[in-house]
Protein backbone atom coordinates (compact mmCIF):
# COMPACT_ATOMS: atom_id res chain seq x y z
CA UNK A 1 0.00 0.00 0.00
CA UNK A 2 2.73 2.47 0.95
CA UNK A 3 4.80 1.44 -2.08
CA UNK A 4 1.88 2.11 -4.43
CA UNK A 5 1.32 5.52 -2.90
CA UNK A 6 4.99 6.42 -3.29
CA UNK A 7 4.95 5.36 -6.96
CA UNK A 8 1.84 7.46 -7.53
CA UNK A 9 3.37 10.50 -5.84
CA UNK A 10 6.56 10.13 -7.92
CA UNK A 11 4.48 10.12 -11.11
CA UNK A 12 2.72 13.29 -10.02
CA UNK A 13 5.99 14.71 -8.63
CA UNK A 14 4.33 15.36 -5.27
CA UNK A 15 7.59 15.65 -3.37
CA UNK A 16 6.01 16.65 -0.09
CA UNK A 17 3.85 13.53 -0.02
CA UNK A 18 6.87 11.45 -1.01
CA UNK A 19 8.81 12.87 1.94
CA UNK A 20 5.94 12.14 4.29
CA UNK A 21 5.63 8.56 3.02
CA UNK A 22 9.38 8.07 3.39
CA UNK A 23 9.28 9.30 6.98
CA UNK A 24 6.36 6.93 7.68
CA UNK A 25 8.33 3.99 6.26
CA UNK A 26 11.47 4.86 8.25
CA UNK A 27 9.47 5.32 11.45
CA UNK A 28 7.68 2.05 10.87
CA UNK A 29 10.94 0.17 10.41
CA UNK A 30 12.48 1.89 13.45
CA UNK A 31 9.46 1.14 15.65
CA UNK A 32 9.44 -2.46 14.45
CA UNK A 33 13.08 -2.89 15.39
CA UNK A 34 12.54 -1.20 18.76
CA UNK A 35 9.50 -3.36 19.46
CA UNK A 36 11.50 -6.48 18.60
CA UNK A 37 14.34 -5.39 20.89
CA UNK A 38 11.87 -4.55 23.64
CA UNK A 39 10.22 -7.96 23.35
CA UNK A 40 13.61 -9.68 23.40
CA UNK A 41 14.66 -7.68 26.46
CA UNK A 42 11.40 -8.51 28.22
CA UNK A 43 11.84 -12.20 27.40
CA UNK A 44 15.41 -12.18 28.78
CA UNK A 45 14.28 -10.33 31.91
CA UNK A 46 11.48 -12.85 32.45
CA UNK A 47 13.93 -15.72 31.98
CA UNK A 48 16.37 -14.07 34.35
CA UNK A 49 13.66 -13.75 37.01
CA UNK A 50 12.73 -17.40 36.49
CA UNK A 51 16.37 -18.44 36.93
CA UNK A 52 16.71 -16.31 40.08
CA UNK A 53 13.59 -17.99 41.49
CA UNK A 54 15.08 -21.43 40.75
CA UNK A 55 18.34 -20.44 42.40
CA UNK A 56 16.55 -19.10 45.47
CA UNK A 57 14.56 -22.33 45.87
CA UNK A 58 17.67 -24.49 45.43
CA UNK A 59 19.88 -22.52 47.82
CA UNK A 60 17.11 -22.35 50.43
CA UNK A 61 17.40 -26.16 50.45
CA UNK A 62 21.22 -26.18 50.29
CA UNK A 63 21.72 -23.74 53.19
CA UNK A 64 20.40 -25.91 56.06
CA UNK A 65 22.31 -28.92 54.72
CA UNK A 66 25.61 -27.03 54.73
CA UNK A 67 24.81 -25.47 58.11
CA UNK A 68 24.15 -28.95 59.52
CA UNK A 69 27.47 -30.16 58.13
CA UNK A 70 29.25 -27.26 59.85
CA UNK A 71 27.63 -28.11 63.19
CA UNK A 72 28.35 -31.82 62.86
CA UNK A 73 31.99 -31.44 61.85
CA UNK A 74 32.51 -28.90 64.65
CA UNK A 75 31.05 -31.38 67.14
CA UNK A 76 33.18 -34.26 65.84
CA UNK A 77 36.35 -32.16 65.99
CA UNK A 78 35.54 -31.13 69.56
CA UNK A 79 34.82 -34.75 70.50
CA UNK A 80 38.21 -35.82 69.12
CA UNK A 81 39.96 -32.98 70.98
CA UNK A 82 38.22 -33.72 74.27
CA UNK A 83 38.80 -37.44 74.04
CA UNK A 84 42.48 -36.92 73.19
CA UNK A 85 42.86 -34.71 76.29
CA UNK A 86 41.27 -37.35 78.52
CA UNK A 87 43.47 -40.07 77.03
CA UNK A 88 46.57 -37.92 77.62
CA UNK A 89 45.63 -37.19 81.24
CA UNK A 90 44.56 -40.77 81.94
CA UNK A 91 41.04 -39.61 82.77
CA UNK A 92 39.45 -42.35 80.68
CA UNK A 93 39.91 -46.12 80.46
CA UNK A 94 40.20 -47.12 76.81
CA UNK A 95 38.52 -50.47 77.47
CA UNK A 96 35.24 -49.04 78.78
CA UNK A 97 31.80 -48.28 77.34
CA UNK A 98 32.49 -44.56 77.85
CA UNK A 99 35.40 -44.67 75.43
CA UNK A 100 33.30 -46.72 73.00
CA UNK A 101 30.45 -44.18 73.08
CA UNK A 102 32.68 -41.16 72.64
CA UNK A 103 34.98 -42.59 69.98
CA UNK A 104 32.21 -44.08 67.84
CA UNK A 105 30.38 -40.72 67.90
CA UNK A 106 33.15 -39.18 65.78
CA UNK A 107 32.34 -39.37 62.07
CA UNK A 108 32.93 -37.72 58.68
CA UNK A 109 30.75 -35.90 56.14
CA UNK A 110 30.98 -36.41 52.40
CA UNK A 111 30.38 -32.95 50.83
CA UNK A 112 27.27 -32.77 48.68
CA UNK A 113 28.85 -30.97 45.74
CA UNK A 114 27.67 -27.89 43.87
CA UNK A 115 24.41 -26.52 42.48
CA UNK A 116 22.69 -28.19 39.54
CA UNK A 117 21.20 -24.86 38.45
CA UNK A 118 24.57 -23.11 38.50
CA UNK A 119 26.16 -25.95 36.53
CA UNK A 120 23.39 -25.63 33.93
CA UNK A 121 23.85 -21.84 33.71
CA UNK A 122 27.59 -22.23 33.20
CA UNK A 123 27.14 -24.88 30.50
CA UNK A 124 24.56 -22.78 28.64
CA UNK A 125 26.42 -19.49 29.08
CA UNK A 126 23.39 -17.83 30.70
CA UNK A 127 25.01 -16.31 33.80
CA UNK A 128 24.62 -12.79 32.32
CA UNK A 129 20.82 -13.17 32.52
CA UNK A 130 21.06 -12.79 36.31
CA UNK A 131 21.84 -9.08 35.93
CA UNK A 132 24.12 -8.95 38.99
CA UNK A 133 27.91 -9.28 38.73
CA UNK A 134 28.15 -9.78 42.51
CA UNK A 135 25.68 -12.68 42.39
CA UNK A 136 27.51 -14.23 39.44
CA UNK A 137 30.85 -14.01 41.29
CA UNK A 138 29.37 -15.66 44.40
CA UNK A 139 27.75 -18.45 42.37
CA UNK A 140 30.96 -19.18 40.47
CA UNK A 141 33.00 -19.24 43.67
CA UNK A 142 30.47 -21.49 45.39
CA UNK A 143 30.49 -23.91 42.48
CA UNK A 144 34.28 -23.94 42.32
CA UNK A 145 34.59 -24.37 46.10
CA UNK A 146 32.06 -27.21 46.13
CA UNK A 147 33.77 -29.11 43.33
CA UNK A 148 37.20 -28.67 44.92
CA UNK A 149 35.81 -29.66 48.34
CA UNK A 150 34.60 -32.98 46.94
CA UNK A 151 38.10 -33.72 45.64
CA UNK A 152 39.86 -32.40 48.75
CA UNK A 153 37.43 -34.22 51.06
CA UNK A 154 38.08 -37.54 49.35
CA UNK A 155 41.83 -36.97 49.60
CA UNK A 156 41.60 -35.93 53.26
CA UNK A 157 39.54 -38.94 54.26
CA UNK A 158 41.87 -41.26 52.38
CA UNK A 159 44.74 -39.91 54.46
CA UNK A 160 42.69 -40.00 57.66
CA UNK A 161 40.99 -43.35 57.07
CA UNK A 162 43.59 -45.44 58.90
CA UNK A 163 43.32 -43.24 62.01
CA UNK A 164 39.51 -43.34 61.94
CA UNK A 165 39.49 -47.09 61.34
CA UNK A 166 41.85 -47.81 64.22
CA UNK A 167 39.92 -45.63 66.69
CA UNK A 168 36.59 -47.11 65.58
CA UNK A 169 38.06 -50.62 65.94
CA UNK A 170 39.10 -49.88 69.52
CA UNK A 171 35.70 -48.35 70.20
CA UNK A 172 33.81 -51.37 68.84
CA UNK A 173 35.94 -53.75 70.91
CA UNK A 174 35.51 -51.59 74.01
CA UNK A 175 31.74 -51.66 73.48
CA UNK A 176 31.73 -55.41 74.12
CA UNK A 177 30.97 -55.92 77.87
CA UNK A 178 34.02 -57.36 79.66
CA UNK A 179 32.09 -60.43 80.75
CA UNK A 180 31.30 -61.24 77.12
CA UNK A 181 34.83 -60.76 75.77
CA UNK A 182 36.79 -63.88 75.04
CA UNK A 183 40.48 -63.99 75.96
CA UNK A 184 41.31 -63.43 72.30
CA UNK A 185 39.15 -60.30 72.13
CA UNK A 186 40.61 -58.99 75.40
CA UNK A 187 44.16 -59.53 74.10
CA UNK A 188 43.42 -57.71 70.83
CA UNK A 189 41.77 -54.82 72.69
CA UNK A 190 44.71 -54.52 75.08
CA UNK A 191 47.09 -54.47 72.12
CA UNK A 192 45.17 -51.83 70.17
CA UNK A 193 44.15 -49.66 73.12
CA UNK A 194 47.61 -48.16 73.55
CA UNK A 195 47.13 -44.65 75.05
CA UNK A 196 50.01 -43.05 73.09
CA UNK A 197 48.80 -44.52 69.78
CA UNK A 198 45.16 -43.61 70.48
CA UNK A 199 46.17 -40.08 71.53
CA UNK A 200 48.17 -39.51 68.32
CA UNK A 201 45.40 -40.89 66.12
CA UNK A 202 42.75 -38.76 67.82
CA UNK A 203 44.96 -35.72 67.26
CA UNK A 204 45.24 -36.57 63.58
CA UNK A 205 41.48 -37.02 63.31
CA UNK A 206 40.94 -33.62 64.91
CA UNK A 207 43.36 -31.99 62.45
CA UNK A 208 41.67 -33.55 59.42
CA UNK A 209 38.26 -32.53 60.72
CA UNK A 210 39.51 -28.97 61.28
CA UNK A 211 40.66 -28.75 57.66
CA UNK A 212 37.36 -30.18 56.43
CA UNK A 213 35.47 -27.73 58.66
CA UNK A 214 37.16 -24.78 56.93
CA UNK A 215 35.72 -25.98 53.61
CA UNK A 216 32.21 -26.37 55.04
CA UNK A 217 32.34 -22.95 56.70
CA UNK A 218 33.45 -21.26 53.48
CA UNK A 219 30.60 -22.97 51.61
CA UNK A 220 28.14 -21.71 54.23
CA UNK A 221 29.45 -18.14 53.92
CA UNK A 222 29.00 -18.29 50.14
CA UNK A 223 25.51 -19.77 50.41
CA UNK A 224 24.46 -16.99 52.78
CA UNK A 225 25.93 -14.37 50.44
CA UNK A 226 24.04 -15.87 47.50
CA UNK A 227 20.76 -15.92 49.41
CA UNK A 228 21.21 -12.30 50.44
CA UNK A 229 21.81 -11.32 46.79
CA UNK A 230 18.59 -13.16 45.94
CA UNK A 231 16.68 -11.35 48.69
CA UNK A 232 16.43 -14.37 50.98
CA UNK A 233 17.64 -14.75 54.60
CA UNK A 234 19.86 -17.53 55.93
CA UNK A 235 17.19 -19.37 57.91
CA UNK A 236 19.04 -22.34 59.43
CA UNK A 237 22.60 -21.08 60.00
CA UNK A 238 21.99 -20.32 63.66
CA UNK A 239 19.49 -23.11 64.29
CA UNK A 240 20.23 -25.18 67.43
CA UNK A 241 21.72 -28.60 66.91
CA UNK A 242 19.42 -31.53 67.62
CA UNK A 243 20.43 -34.82 69.20
CA UNK A 244 19.35 -36.70 66.07
CA UNK A 245 21.52 -34.62 63.76
CA UNK A 246 24.10 -36.69 61.90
Amino acid sequence: MILRRIVEHVRTQNWTAIGIDFVIVVLGVFMGIQLGNWNETRAEEARGESIRARLAAEFIDIEPQVARHVRNVTRWRDLADGLAEDVLSGAIDLQTQEFADRSLAISWHVPAGGSNTVAELINQGDMDLLGSPDLVDLLLEFQSTSVRHVTAGASLFQEASEDFRRIWDVGRLAAIPPERRSEEFTAILSERASPPDVYVRLGSMSLYLEIDLDWHQRSLELVCGILQELGEPCRASDAPETEAEQ
